[in-house]
């Protein structure tokens, strides 16, 4: 794993499913390694650079959040439809509730911020 002057990261995230498993790897047990549920459940700060470790729909849901997340609004954003209204949750995501798409749909992507880097490495 390396510290954090050899590879650029604050922490790192281990999203590796909903009930998390914990990989028999070096470094697990470092303090800045965290599981999804103490970033997304227990809203523990994570530096501005993060890796996350696992591909999975909890690994895109901590990424996404993170990217919505800056230390200065971190108190400020609705997190859940239960904090806020649902049509106020719905349009902070940007979700349409007007559009109406099968199964296997997609939509254009639109650039939201640009100080957003998201990358997906893999090892051969």
């Amino acid at each position: 794993w390396g510290n954090e002057e050899e590879n650029g990261f604050d922490e790192y995230v281990i999203a590796t499913g909903v009930v998390p498993r914990i990989p028999s790897m070096p470094g697990i047990n470092h303090p800045k390694v965290l599981s999804y549920i103490d970033v997304l459940r227990n809203k523990v700060h994570v530096g501005k650079r993060v890796a996350i470790i696992g591909a999975g729909g909890i690994g895109f849901d901590v990424a996404e959040y993170l990217a919505h997340r800056t230390q200065d609004e971190q108190q400020q954003q609705p997190l859940s439809p239960d904090e806020v209204g649902v049509d106020e949750f719905l349009d902070y995501w940007g979700i349409d509730k007007s559009i109406e798409i099968g199964r296997g749909g997609l939509l254009s992507l639109k650039q939201q911020n640009e100080h957003k880097q998201q990358a997906l490495t893999t090892e051969e």
